[in-house]
């Protein structure tokens, strides 16, 4: 499942990444709440201010949904997933007085089952959070070290593929994984809640572009297609690997428009080095994908205030091999409108669709497409508390290969940082 609405990311990013939102739908207008604390535990008296000043940033927060199929799929029902993140972030700098270091951690607790598997039957996932097992683990444990003022880093450690790739942040707040990341890498991707060992490098040559270059162990647990066995969280498979490596690039492109409206282009492949099993009962050696994402805000109420009301518009695809991936195209997109209310400027509502074309040679499906469509609106009740009210109609869920029909999904999330 995908991480970008869900995963919390450190407080200093990973690098200046241009693909960032050029708002942060989650951040406070000044002068707009009547609570002063962005966080539900507040500054714990001056310890937690101390300990930023120190270079020391805990996070903490839980996203809790109400996921209920009201038609069709393969059942209606409830499911109950919740997800608690807890983070710590490092500024070494401050810290130790290592210019441009970094350490960061994040552990994850998951349960419920999962309304896609249970209810729905869809290939793209009706709800970002929701795995079936369940996990209580550490996630992402790295460090980072930033060069000639940040334009060149290096990243190691056990990292998420969606964390730095194939995300626009446009598509951040809406729950389906359709409108998250392309469908197509669904498919033996080291992501949530799979992530693996793994290095990135990250260069910036000039403030608009940015490339992103990365190798992660190969060894993760099976998917359609992918191949066997489970691997190490840590760098033993990595560096003794009997599974394959995933290998991933991107580069990012960057723009601002007249009145401060904030626009990007992302262009990324990947590869798998490892054996997988055809449609057709052969073997093939690796599997590819290709993608790309566009986003570009088209309003602003104020140039001088980014994070006040604002519509921004996005669109993702990307294509990989039929022989092995259910999914050979996936094409994604829609509109978040920040502050559609006067005087809640820190509200969301979006509207998206995922549409994805399966192969010819995945047999088990018995319709060529599936989509989603997607409505929500996230209602910012404090700066650490939002409930997300969100509906889905999901047109012939995973191609028909477990669903009986055509579903309409209700969801509310309730989002509180610690």
């Amino acid at each position: 499942m995908a991480a970008g609405s869900t995963q919390d990311e450190p407080s200093s990013s990973p690098a200046p990444k241009v693909s960032e939102a050029p708002r942060d739908p989650q951040t406070a207008t000044e002068g707009v709440w009547p609570w002063r604390e962005e966080k539900l535990t507040g500054k714990w008296g001056a310890a937690r201010t101390a300990l930023e000043d120190r270079g020391i940033d805990f996070e903490a927060s839980m996203v809790f949904d109400v996921v209920c199929n009201f038609s069709g799929g393969i059942r209606t029902g409830t499911d109950y997933p919740h997800l608690f993140n807890l983070q710590l972030d490092l500024d070494l700098s401050k810290l130790i007085g290592l210019e441009g270091g970094e350490i960061f951690a994040l552990g994850q607790f998951e349960q419920g089952q999962d309304p896609s598997v249970n209810l729905v039957g869809d290939y793209q996932g009706v709800d970002d959070i929701a795995i079936q097992s369940g996990i209580a683990q550490l996630s992402q444990l790295w460090y980072r070290q930033a060069f000639l003022e940040n334009r060149v880093s290096v990243q190691i450690g056990l990292l998420d593929y969606y964390f730095s790739f194939a995300s626009p942040t446009a598509g951040a707040l809406f729950i389906n994984n359709g409108p998250n990341y392309p469908a197509i890498t669904n498919v033996s991707v080291p992501t949530y809640p799979d992530q693996r060992f793994g290095a990135l490098v990250d260069l910036q040559p000039v403030p608009w572009a940015q490339v992103l270059l990365a190798v992660y162990d190969g060894t993760i647990p099976p998917a359609l297609g992918a191949p066997n066995g489970e691997g190490s969280r840590g760098p033993g498979s990595f560096f003794d690997n009997t599974s394959g490596y995933f290998v991933a690039g991107e580069v990012d492109f960057e723009w601002t428009l007249s009145g401060g409206r904030a626009g990007m282009l992302g262009l990324g492949g990947w590869g798998h080095t490892g054996e997988f099993a055809t449609f057709s009962g052969g073997v093939q050696d690796g599997l590819t994908g290709f993608y790309g994402y566009l986003q570009q805000t088209v309003w602003m109420a104020d140039e001088k205030d980014p994070n006040g009301p604002a519509l921004t518009l996005f669109l993702i695809g990307g294509t990989s091999e039929q022989s092995v991936n259910p999914a050979a195209w996936s094409l994604a997109g829609g509109v978040e409108w920040q502050g559609p209310i006067d005087g809640r400027p820190q509200d969301t509502a979006g509207f998206g669709f995922g549409l994805v074309r399966f192969s010819d040679e995945a047999t088990v499906v018995r319709e060529p497409y599936e989509c989603a469509l997607e409505a929500f609106y996230l209602l910012q009740l404090t700066p650490w508390l939002a409930i997300q009210p969100d509906l889905q109609f999901v047109i012939d869920p995973g191609g028909g290969a477990v669903a009986s029909s055509d579903a309409f999904v209700g969801i509310l999330r309730v989002t509180v940082n610690f």
